[in-house]
């Protein structure tokens, strides 16, 4: 993908060219996000397939090898984006834990939003002049709209786990900035702001 990002709706159309032709595994040098509003597909990743049941939002990151098979009925948008657009994209980081994330949707008011947000982003991106911040600042919100989904599907005990993960999420990052310094875990503790044990046991 030439740029940085693009939106499309998945209409009876698209469905119908994509049903009509053989899909072969491949992957991107972008990220991807479908969320379908109607219907279902069959998804393969990694090796293994999932029948995907609207209303849902699948992350694909860049470099997963995956196949999608659309049923007929399904509906939706797809949005791709460079890692530039969203550097610090919080389902990038999932990915690197999970195949892919699957974040179910709820129905009615929820996924209207959805569809009214990637409704708004379609027309601010075709826009004579396309001012990129904005454009962020709509995919960066969605993305927001789609953790808070994820927390919210999250059983009690998982919560826990979850902010670990977050805190994990922070450590390498400031590892990444200090990866050439020879520190050791009291100083990145320090920097966290929290004891050495608990550092350790995440």
């Amino acid at each position: 993908m030439k740029n940085l990002f693009r939106i499309f709706e998945i209409t009876e159309k698209l469905v119908e060219d994509l049903v009509s032709r053989t899909i072969e595994s491949h992957f991107h040098d972008f990220e991807e996000l479908i969320i379908i509003t109607q219907g279902s597909m069959e998804h393969f990743i990694d090796f293994k397939m999932e029948v995907v049941y609207a209303p849902v939002a699948c992350y694909i990151s860049m470099g997963k090898t995956h196949r999608l098979v659309p049923h007929k009925n399904m509906r939706g948008w797809v949005v791709n984006f460079k890692t530039e657009l969203i550097p610090d994209s919080k389902l990038n980081f999932y990915s690197n834990f999970f195949t892919f994330t699957n974040v179910p949707l709820t129905s009615g008011l929820c996924i209207n939003r959805f569809i009214s947000l990637c409704q708004v982003i379609k027309a601010e991106s075709s826009q004579a002049f396309i001012d990129l911040t904005t454009i962020r600042h709509l995919v960066n919100g969605l993305v927001a709209m789609i953790d808070a989904e994820r927390k919210r599907s999250l059983p009690i005990e998982n919560v826990s786990k979850d902010s670990q993960i977050t805190t994990f999420n922070n450590f390498l990052k400031i590892l990444e900035e200090n990866y050439f310094r020879n520190e050791g875990v009291s100083f990145y503790a320090d920097k966290m702001k929290m004891s050495e044990r608990n550092l350790n046991s995440i």
